[in-house]
């Protein structure tokens, strides 16, 4: 007995020898230290931080065997800085019993030999390493236990044999997203590898057909959205029986879901389907036999109804869904799904754009607790919105019913009903009456949209009530501060109830909304005025005040330190702006908008306003301004909207303006928001050729433009004003300005409306403005200028005796007043209609040709008949016929309807 123990103990040590063997006495194998501190020394990174530990097994990135101490898992994830790497294989083979190794974000462009000595590893991540050559994945099918391979946002490039994917035989999970492949057999290629269980091919930009994948039986996740695939699912796809989620959306696929192979799919449990073109009835009955379906996102595909379908009560689906996204176009007039009243375990609903009509469903609140969205915007609902839910509903955090045709009161227990709202959007119904105080009391309320309504009243006081609920950057129940008083707060931070009827002041108790972002108040009937703390609200990007009866003068600091957009026009605001000046130096590097437009201000402009370095949009048209345009405008690089109208502004234009890139930039750079990020979100009002508009979002990189019109400018236009290349409005009208129209106006290649008129211009128009091909609105009337117009030249032909009348001293088309050796005929419109035979030939009709060919062609016609009728006896007769019936005809319309004398008439025997 003894002695068996003594050969087991010996068996013992030696196995422990040969695990301990060239070990370090404190746990870490001596050539895998080595080999970690040679791949550190080759990268300019420092990869392992605790690299003067001896025991590897302690480094940072280095996870080791419990069991047998050596090296498991390498997680070098973004840990080399600098240009592409191709490292050897040879520094990861010392790891034999690697089973996990993250490289992602190493710029790796691949490796040099093989990495066919790392037999046991299992995971490999090679994501987010841009420029791969796609031969890399024929590279790594020596690996022959890899069962994660992860080449995700590696934009693989080039075409390669990828005949040796099939030696992937464990392979189960391949994640290829936003890498581009551009091999076409690429899909063929990836279906022969059986074993895969998800596949991921998200934005490779794969085109054709699918059909390859159908041989993938094994596969339970299949991601292909975001490519250029296109036609209808091929039927063989009804064998992936093993599939669980399924997302094919963003593609060009088409089809009937009734005649789909996705009705076969019976194990899948999410389905996304979004932005494709397939014919998807509203009633889901194709996938009522799907139990496991929890998940269908269908948005932007083609809601459709089936005209012979009818629904049955006993007809109830078979699934219990928790995510519906149908949001998209259907017919109009349609009720609401019957199906949703079965459903029980909604979290997410979006049924918005659908044109559904009836009530707001209730139902769907009171059979879904667990409801957390429900968006059912941009649809055809009417009647009231007071019934809610007998019981609090604890969940529901998002409710978007805008764009129905709901009406009227706003539901008084909403905050009761819904306690947990964060968002709501009831904007652009016909909901009438006050606005419930009970809205200000919400805790967690952080977006309250109630635009374009008829609701009225004041603004409930209630709004900016301020809660214990928040603590350590997240909401969790009562707060305290670090000495342990109670921190109150309002977590509003968007705010929007124009288009309504409120009146009153805008209340104080806004003040305590610290994070709000947006306020919007427009296009009410609010008074008295702008408060004080605006400037201390510190988040505030947007406010919008306009059409309203604010009035008095501005507070100081009324641009927050993180305002983007001002919004004041429109309202009986008053006094001089210079007070405004930003204490400290303290100003909003993002300010892009101020709209003052249409109120009663006055004094001169403020040169503080070149401290706003990234204005794109100054208004301050309609008011009193007087002076001087201040020289610190030219310091705005990039506006791109200028309106300084009806004011009482004089002196020189500064031809400095020119200089600002907002008119001068490249073309390519009319694509390109400003500097200051998005186009504003809020519309600004410009007059375009004679016309006042709204413009919004983007639509704003296209228009740029400068109105000075209506002031008592003088001097001359400044040449320099050529150099506007991009500008589309230029308006000059209604001033005293003196000198020739500048010949480098022809520079204004963009331009649509050029006004000019009502000044004390002289000299002759410019000749070469008629090469301006989009001036669509034109006028120079009411001025001193000279010599001939431009005519009937290009679109100069459609500008009518009004864009030049005023002007004693010019002639030609279309004034009545000839010029001195002009011919009638030279007055005639150069237009398609005209004589073109005076032309030579050489118009749209040459009129010559034309007699010949009618002539030919008439002579031809009626020899054509007369031989038919000489050929064929039956024409003939039946020619003939005609003619006898058609004189007969005239004669009896003539005898019944002309009063022809007796003796004329002819009489007729009647017949007894």
């Amino acid at each position: 007995m003894s002695q068996m123990k003594t050969i087991l103990v010996a068996v013992i040590v030696a196995a422990l020898s040969v695990v301990l063997q060239g070990r370090w006495c404190d746990g870490c194998f001596e050539d895998e230290r080595v080999a970690l501190l040679q791949l550190q020394n080759s990268t300019p990174s420092s990869l392992f931080e605790e690299s003067d530990d001896d025991d590897c097994c302690a480094w940072e990135r280095v996870e080791c065997n419990p069991v047998s101490g050596r090296v498991m898992q390498l997680s070098l994830n973004f840990s080399r800085e600098g240009d592409h790497w191709q490292p050897n294989a040879s520094l990861f083979l010392p790891f034999r019993d690697l089973t996990g190794l993250y490289l992602p974000g190493n710029n790796i462009t691949g490796f040099v030999g093989n990495l066919s000595g790392l037999s046991r590893l299992e995971i490999l991540d090679l994501g987010s390493n841009y420029d791969m050559n796609i031969s890399i994945l024929s590279s790594l099918a020596v690996l022959p236990s890899l069962r994660i391979l992860d080449l995700a946002f590696s934009d693989l490039q080039g075409s390669a044999d990828l005949t040796g994917l099939e030696n992937f035989r464990k392979l189960e999970k391949l994640d290829l997203t936003y890498s581009t492949v551009n091999d076409d057999g690429f899909l063929e290629t990836v279906g022969k590898i059986s074993s895969l269980k998800s596949l991921v091919l998200q934005g490779c930009g794969l085109g054709g057909s699918i059909e390859g994948l159908c041989q993938l039986k094994s596969l339970q996740e299949l991601d292909i959205s975001s490519n250029h695939l296109y036609g209808m699912l091929p039927s063989c796809l009804a064998n992936l029986t093993s599939l669980k989620s399924l997302d094919l959306s963003y593609n060009r696929f088409t089809g009937d879901m009734a005649n789909s192979p996705l009705r076969s799919l019976l194990s899948i449990k999410d389905m996304l389907l979004s932005g494709n073109h397939f014919q998807i009835p509203v009633s889901l009955t194709p996938l009522f036999n799907h139990t496991n379906l929890q998940k269908l996102e269908a948005r932007n595909n083609n809601l459709t109804v089936y005209a012979n379908e009818e629904y049955s009560p006993y007809l109830v689906p078979k699934f219990q869904l928790q995510t519906l996204d149908l949001s998209s176009h259907s017919l109009p007039g349609q009720p609401f799904p019957k199906f949703l009243y079965h459903q029980k375990h909604l979290r997410f609903l979006d049924l918005s754009h659908g044109s559904f009509q009836g009530g707001f469903p209730s139902w769907l609140l009171e059979n879904n607790t667990n409801l957390v969205q429900l968006i059912l915007a941009d649809n055809s609902l009417s009647g009231s919105f007071q019934q809610l839910p007998n019981h609090p509903h604890l969940k529901l955090s998002s409710l978007d019913i805008s764009s129905n045709n709901l009406e009227g009161k706003l539901p008084q227990k909403l905050a009761a009903s819904f306690p947990k709202l964060s968002y709501v959007n009831m904007s652009d119904n016909e909901f009438v009456g006050r606005i419930p105080k009970s809205f200000g009391t919400m805790k967690y309320l952080q977006t309250l949209v109630l635009s374009n309504n008829r609701l009225s009243g004041n603004i409930p006081s209630q709004f900016g009530k301020s809660f214990t609920s928040f603590v350590n950057g997240s909401l969790n129940g009562t707060a305290h501060s670090n000495n342990g008083s109670l921190i109150l707060i309002n977590n509003l931070d968007w705010l929007q109830l124009n288009g309504n009827l409120l009146s009153g002041r805008i209340p104080n108790s806004l003040l305590n909304c610290t994070y709000l972002t947006m306020l919007d108040l427009s296009n009410n009937n609010l008074s008295g005025p702008v408060p004080n703390w605006i400037g201390n609200q510190s988040s505030l990007r947007v406010l919008d005040l306009s059409q309203n009866s604010l009035s008095g003068f501005l507070p100081k600091g009324i641009f927050s330190p993180n305002m983007k957009e001002l919004y004041l026009s429109r309202n009986q605001l008053e006094g001089p702006l210079n007070h405004l000046l930003p204490l400290d130096n303290v100003y909003s590097d993002w300010l892009m908008t101020i709209d003052l437009s249409h109120n009663h201000f006055t004094g001169t402009i403020p040169g503080w306003i070149q401290m706003y370095s990234q204005l794109s949009y100054l208004l301050l048209n309609n008011n009193n301004f007087q002076g001087r345009i201040p020289v610190e405008v030219c310091k705005l690089e990039l506006l791109s909207l200028l309106d300084l109208s009806h004011n009482n502004l004089s002196g020189h234009i500064l031809p400095c303006i020119s200089s600002s890139s907002g008119w001068s930039r490249r073309e390519e750079a009319m694509i390109v928001p400003p500097i200051s990020s998005q186009q504003p979100q809020q519309p600004l009002e410009f007059t375009t050729k004679g016309l006042s508009h709204s413009y919004q979002g983007t639509i704003l990189v296209y228009i740029s433009g400068i109105d000075l019109s209506n002031n008592s400018f003088t001097g001359e236009i400044p040449p320099a004003f050529g150099n506007f290349t991009n500008i589309k409005v230029l308006n000059l009208s209604h001033n005293s300005l003196s000198g020739p129209i500048p010949s480098t106006f022809s520079n204004l290649k963009q331009i649509e409306s050029l006004d000019l008129s009502y000044n004390n211009l002289n000299g002759s128009i410019p000749n070469d403005l008629v090469e301006l091909n989009f001036l669509g609105d034109f006028s120079v009337a009411h001025n001193n200028l000279s010599g001939k117009t431009l005519g009937n030249v290009a679109q100069f032909g459609t500008f009518g005796e009004s864009s030049y009348q005023g002007n004693d001293l010019l002639c030609g088309w279309p004034l009545p007043k000839d010029c001195p050796g002009t011919r009638v005929d030279d007055r005639k419109p150069e237009t398609p209609s005209q004589n073109y035979e005076e032309s030579g030939g050489d118009g749209f009709i040459d009129m010559g040709a034309f007699r010949v060919s009618f002539s030919g062609s008439y002579i031809v016609m009626l020899l054509g008949i007369v031989t038919v009728l000489l050929v064929n006896p039956h024409w003939r007769r039946a020619w003939f016929y005609c003619v006898e019936a058609a004189a007969a005809g005239c004669y009896y319309f003539v005898v019944d309807h002309l009063p022809v004398p007796m003796k004329y008439r002819v009489s007729h025997p009647r017949c007894f």
